[in-house]
């Protein structure tokens, strides 16, 4: 097909090198819009800990205000039999690799069945929740820290003085998240000495009386925290109460995902279809005259249809190859300066896919008008053709 292909176009080198060029760019285009489409859904995700609707941000207290002394890190084990559960906004504290010192934000974690979300994985792997429940000396830490401290997966970091293996690195490549200098550690495998400063964090105490005051991340949804709340108040016998936080830290709002899409995204990605239906019919415009002396030498419609359907069909096959050749040199070359302007070269299976299916959709049925019209000149008038 491709011999036949280039033999039909070998008197016209300029024409054929523009049609390609035209879908390069229109594919090429309609990838990259779609994968900034795909980063900013990415990071609307990362910046709510996850999809909305499978996370309740919760403010945890006890109501009574005599003296609480329910072990909470045994409270937080009871939670997280059913789903993921996270400390947040704790004090930032230090981990250390021999002398080089670095500050990060502590997120204490335990779960007993694997989580539906995760942040996104730079390197290594997440903790399995069997080791979790073992208290296994094994963290996750942010990409900004692990680069400060010059570590990678399998090294040991020490926390409170205490090694640790870092067994996960967080965050993506050319992409700041809310997970780049984070330190995830098991709830179990915590070092005593922390426990005591974490107790001082979350309980308030005034004299005789104290109280539990925790900000924790409990992967379930709203309407399924009210009861598994009431269950560990009778376990504990403790008045457990939650006020639910509107957000944790939302740093990319939905409507900023709407405005990408609609505002920016979608006219470039009309402009970019827009091109591809013009290149098709520059295409076939300038195939009448071989169309038409098909015709006149007794080529039937079908198979000039089928002709047309097979060259179209390796033209974007050639284009998106193309394609991914150049957008893959971009994102090596150039990522780290259009990440800045909320665009990204990041490729993968779905915008190729998505851009190759557009380009021979929209490509194919362009072509239906001009086609149809030339197939509808009789063959005298084939000599005519310019």
């Amino acid at each position: 097909m491709l011999k036949n292909m280039l033999g039909s176009w070998k008197n016209r080198p300029v024409q054929l090198f523009i049609i390609i060029l035209g879908y390069v760019i229109s594919i090429l285009v309609t990838s990259a819009l779609i994968s900034g489409v795909q980063k900013k859904i990415f990071e609307f995700n990362e910046s709510n800990f996850g999809k909305l609707e499978s996370r309740t941000a919760m403010y945890l207290y006890n109501k009574t205000k005599e003296k609480y002394d329910t072990n909470t890190l045994d409270v937080l084990r009871a939670l997280g039999k059913t789903a993921e559960v996270d400390i947040l906004r704790l004090d930032n504290e230090e981990v250390r690799n021999g002398n080089k010192v670095i500050e990060g934000e502590v997120v204490p974690f335990y779960y007993e069945n694997k989580p539906d979300w995760q942040p996104a994985l730079y390197s290594g792997r997440f903790i399995t929740p069997n080791e979790c429940k073992k208290n296994d000396k094994k963290l996750l830490l942010g990409i900004g820290l692990a680069e400060d401290l010059k570590l990678k997966t399998g090294d040991f970091v020490s926390f409170y003085g205490m090694s640790y293996e870092v067994i996960g690195i967080l965050g993506r490549k050319y992409m700041d998240t809310n997970f780049d200098r984070a330190i995830y550690i098991p709830i179990g495998s915590i070092p005593d000495t922390y426990i005591t400063k974490l107790n001082q964090q979350v309980i308030s105490r005034s004299g005789e009386e104290s109280q539990l005051n925790i900000n924790i991340l409990y992967r379930v949804n709203e309407k399924n925290v009210k009861p598994l709340i009431d269950s560990t108040s009778k376990k504990f016998n403790s008045d457990f109460k939650y006020d639910v936080q509107a957000n944790v830290n939302l740093k990319v709002s939905f409507d900023e995902v709407i405005v990408d899409v609609v505002l920016v995204s979608l006219p470039l990605l009309i402009v970019a279809l827009i091109n591809i239906i013009s290149i098709s019919i520059f295409w076939i415009d300038g195939r009448k005259k071989e169309i038409s002396i098909k015709k006149a030498l007794g080529a039937n419609d079908r198979y000039i249809k089928k002709s047309i359907e097979k060259d179209m069909l390796l033209v974007a096959a050639i284009s998106s190859l193309i394609s991914v050749l150049v957008q893959g040199i971009l994102f090596k070359v150039v990522e780290p300066v259009v990440n800045n302007y909320r665009f990204t070269f990041n490729l993968s299976w779905i915008n190729l896919c998505v851009s190759l299916f557009l380009a021979i959709f929209i490509g194919y049925f362009a072509s239906l008008i001009p086609v149809k019209k030339t197939l509808e000149m009789s063959p005298a008038d084939a000599v005519k053709v310019n």
